[in-house]
């Protein structure tokens, strides 16, 4: 499963990142962090093995392989 997170901190103000782990919450990682900040919208496009999200503070939409290539 993949889902998306950010945090408030006092240094860099906010951190986003999308995160994932098998179904029974085991082997959680963090799949990207850089460039983000507010990470929705989270989307999977199986036929060709995608992922899709919105980020809200920098207004565009962005993709990358689940294989964590092309971005």
């Amino acid at each position: 499963m993949y889902w998306t997170d950010w945090e408030e901190d006092d240094v860099n103000d906010s951190i986003g990142r999308i995160e994932k782990a098998w179904m029974d919450g085991s082997n959680r990682k963090i799949f990207v962090t850089s460039n983000m900040l507010w990470p929705n919208g989270l989307t999977l496009d199986h036929g060709t093995s995608t992922m899709y999200w919105c980020d809200a503070y920098y207004d565009h939409i962005e993709k990358i392989y689940l294989n964590g290539t092309g971005r």
